[in-house]
């Protein structure tokens, strides 16, 4: 699998070291009319951020 894209501003909301899963949120805003939730599973080992950002294109 190669590197997933997100164009909207997450941040952590869960992390489970014991299920293996990190839960990144991103809030409703002037330009998303909803949250958005991306759960990844079978995590290994992950650098947390307070927030991430797009790339920009």
């Amino acid at each position: 699998m190669g590197p997933l894209t997100l164009h909207r501003r997450f941040r952590p909301w869960r992390y489970s070291i014991s299920h293996s899963t990190l839960l990144l949120h991103a809030h409703a805003d002037s330009g998303y009319d909803e949250h958005l939730n991306v759960l990844f599973e079978d995590v290994r080992a992950v650098k947390l951020r307070p927030f991430y950002e797009p790339r920009p294109t």
